[in-house]
């Protein structure tokens, strides 16, 4: 079980795009879950909320349920104008992606650069 924390998200500015870096190892508790969600949305309502990029280089694994916390967040960027993009995830999880084809419906790169000159 993972320790609660009051930090789920590390947050920077990179130009015009919001980088925010998941912290947790495992995202898969309820309680760890929803303070990833909380965080990642608290950054959507910014003023440079509009494009928003998760790096997942931390992550080791993830619950179903944060899957759906991604399609909200990417549902949401879409109705605003905005975009939302994922990169580092490890073989494993790019596996549930493509398994999900979560890999057709959300913008995913190898690395943080590739993913940037994206924007």
């Amino acid at each position: 079980m993972s320790e609660p924390t009051d930090r789920w998200v590390s947050a920077e500015q990179v130009g015009t795009v919001t980088v925010a870096r998941l912290l947790p190892r495992t995202v898969a508790d309820q309680p760890v879950i929803q303070g990833v969600r909380q965080e990642l949305f608290k950054l959507a309502e910014t003023p440079q909320g509009g494009q928003l990029l998760i790096d997942f280089g931390e992550v080791t694994q993830f619950g179903s349920a944060f899957l759906a916390v991604l399609l909200e967040l990417n549902r949401k960027f879409k109705t605003s104008g905005g975009r939302l993009a994922i990169c580092w995830l490890n073989p494993h999880l790019r596996q549930v992606f493509e398994v999900t084809r979560l890999d057709q419906t959300l913008n995913i790169y190898e690395d943080e650069e590739s993913a940037l000159d994206s924007f």
